[in-house]
């Protein structure tokens, strides 16, 4: 997987073939996953799972990625909260805050990229960590379809948990 080539559109039949599409994100697009033993059968396996992540706009057009490691890596110490100054500064590459969490609980998981059925395992320390890269505008990319104000979009309904009674919607 060295070698791994992400597709510039989603109509690929490289893409649909092989990666497994996920939910929309507003401001970041629909996200694929993929899995080095099922393909885009995903074994939610921390070892298993593709650490590259495209994502594409809803018209199906490639606009970002993200690189998802299965442990803490940047630099935020547990006593920062939103982004206190002094945490700001001491900030690496890697998306600030305390990661997505493996359990499907908190605001930030990692089963938010994904609809349906969803449960990680095999993270180092239950945390994993995204850097996102955009090649277009994030305050463009909208979820087609999604409610006015929704945050996580699955077109087909299903989500990896009750967002709506949580709030994070």
């Amino acid at each position: 997987m060295v070698n791994e080539q992400i597709p510039m559109e989603d109509s690929s039949t490289s893409l649909t073939d092989n990666w497994h599409k996920g939910s929309c994100i507003h401001g970041m697009g629909y996200h694929w996953l993929k899995d080095i033993t099922g393909g885009k059968n995903l074994t939610y396996k921390a070892e298993n799972t593709v650490p590259v992540v495209p994502m594409y706009d809803s018209n199906g057009k490639f606009v970002a990625i993200f690189f998802l490691a299965t442990a803490k890596k940047q630099n935020w110490a547990d006593t920062c909260t939103v982004t206190p100054q002094p945490c700001v500064e001491e900030l690496n590459f890697w998306d600030p805050g305390g990661g997505l969490v493996e359990a499907n609980e908190g605001p930030l998981y990692v089963c938010s990229n994904l609809c349906g059925t969803c449960q990680f395992t095999g993270s180092d320390d239950g945390v994993y960590t995204t850097m996102h890269w955009f090649f277009a505008d994030p305050a463009t990319l909208e979820c087609v379809g999604a409610d006015k104000g929704q945050k996580i979009y699955c077109p087909n309904g299903s989500y990896p948990r009750d967002f709506v009674s949580e709030g994070s919607l």
